[in-house]
């Protein structure tokens, strides 16, 4: 017999559904003279009294999720103590954030502390100041001072918003004792967050300075140099990393059998894949993504920068060669468009760095076996996609120009060639991870389904 509410098909005999557990009679009891009365009117058939019922939308609603087991919730109070701990290493180590010269010879290696946050507070600008009594070229102090204000900018914005953002996670964590059901609330995603805005900010500061040089006489390496993150920062980064790879697996198996369906599998496999795209491209971007190399026969020398050394290469150029006035004023076809070009690409890098935080921390909870929302992912990936491309379009501007100039001030016995390939597959790496989700999405009926 089937229900009269929802039509589901019940054994004979049945007095109510199994389904959304109304009366098989259709009839219920009246609250007011306790009378026989249909259970889907209004009113009382005898009183006249009105009482509520359930709706058919209530009565054909999916049935609430089983109760956890202690297991379960076991496993998830793990993985919130290990998001916990995760958000815990990026607050401590932010304030770590440094990045080191190292310099390759045949014979030794030589490593010196460079900058860390702190020293775009006051130091830098105390050092400009002094270098313009100094007569120094106009575009070298205009290239200095776009440094340090963009230095300053992820300074203040890495030392406010991730300690911030680590007391919420800490406040949500503990109040979590406190909260009544059986089932623990994760805090996976704000220790998610927490942690990938401590990784966005160490790449951008990487990327005020990221540079190198690297000589090649006869085929032999003569040596090399290049400015990376300081090791404190990498531990940081690794240690951190570890934590919330451990709390998404921890939140995953507490899933239970739910882990094990087809549409877990994909999701959680679709959303191990774009991590990995995503932070490759991050971090790509925030290396030597530009550069060009000098060759005269015998010897090969290669720089390589991000936006802002090549925006200071530009002005080094002018001083380095014996040229005191503005290089700006002799060559401004090459000079304005590296500065258009660094000033916009960095603020481009910025925005992207903040877009694939909020996708990374989106990607995580998937790892965790959450659902996605509808197209939750589709906006930052075509964002990211977007801004990785004018990204790319700016640093191979900033790559070209500074090649000519050098040609132009430099040249002579040298052939100078642009390079910005690196650029190139910061664009590809998340367009990649934008075509695995249009697979994902085409495959899986989980994402459609999400409210």
């Amino acid at each position: 017999m089937n229900c009269p509410f929802c039509s589901t098909e019940n054994p004979d005999g049945a007095a109510f559904c199994k389904h959304c557990g109304m009366p098989m009679s259709g009839l219920v009891d009246c609250p007011v003279c306790g009378a026989k009365t249909p259970a889907d009117g209004e009113f009382c058939v005898s009183c006249g009294a009105r009482f509520p019922h359930p709706t058919p939308a209530a009565a054909t609603a999916a049935p609430a999720e089983p109760a956890a087991r202690p297991w379960q919730n076991a496993l998830v109070a793990v993985g919130n103590a290990l998001a916990i701990l995760a958000a815990l290493c990026a607050v401590v180590f932010i304030f770590c954030i440094g990045c080191t010269y190292r310099i390759d010879t045949v014979s030794d290696v030589y490593e010196m502390e460079q900058l860390d946050l702190y020293k775009y507070f006051r130091e830098i600008y105390v050092g400009i100041r002094d270098e313009l009594t100094t007569g120094t070229p106009q575009f070298y102090t205009i290239s200095r001072y776009t440094t340090a204000v963009f230095g300053t900018i992820v300074a203040a914005g890495a030392l406010i918003t991730v300690p911030v953002l680590f007391l919420v996670a800490l406040i949500r964590y503990l109040t979590g004792f406190a909260a009544k059901g059986n089932r623990k609330k994760s805090v996976l995603p704000i220790g998610a967050a927490t942690y990938f805005l401590y990784l966005a900010f160490a790449l951008l500061f990487a990327a005020l300075h990221a540079q190198g040089y690297e000589e090649t006489v006869r085929g032999t390496q003569a040596g090399n140099a290049c400015v990376v993150l300081n090791g404190v920062s990498i531990a940081g980064l690794v240690l951190g990393g570890i934590f919330l790879v451990f709390s998404a697996v921890c939140h995953a198996l507490g899933k239970g059998k739910a882990l094990l369906c087809r549409e877990s599998i994909f999701r959680i496999c679709f959303s191990a894949a774009g991590i990995l795209l995503a932070c490759a491209a991050l971090a790509l971007s925030a290396g030597c993504v530009a550069g060009y190399s000098l060759v005269d026969g015998t010897s090969t020398g290669r720089i390589s920068f991000h936006l802002m050394q090549g925006l200071a290469y530009a002005g080094e150029l002018d001083d380095e060669y014996g040229n005191r006035t503005s290089i700006l004023e002799q060559y401004p076809e090459d000079c304005l468009p590296i500065l258009i070009a660094a000033v916009l690409g960095f603020l481009l890098l910025i925005a992207l760095a903040v877009l694939t935080a909020v996708l990374l921390t989106k990607l995580i909870k998937g790892v965790g076996g959450e659902k996605y929302k509808k197209h939750e992912l589709l906006k930052y990936l075509i964002l990211c996609t977007v801004f990785a491309i004018l990204f790319a379009v700016c640093v191979a501007l900033v790559s070209n120009h500074v090649a000519v100039l050098a040609e132009t001030l430099i040249g002579n016995n040298f052939n100078i060639r642009s390079n910005f390939g690196m650029a190139i597959a910061v664009p590809a790496l998340y367009a990649v991870a934008l075509i695995l989700y249009l697979v994902y999405n085409a495959v899986s009926s989980d994402e459609r389904q999400a409210d």
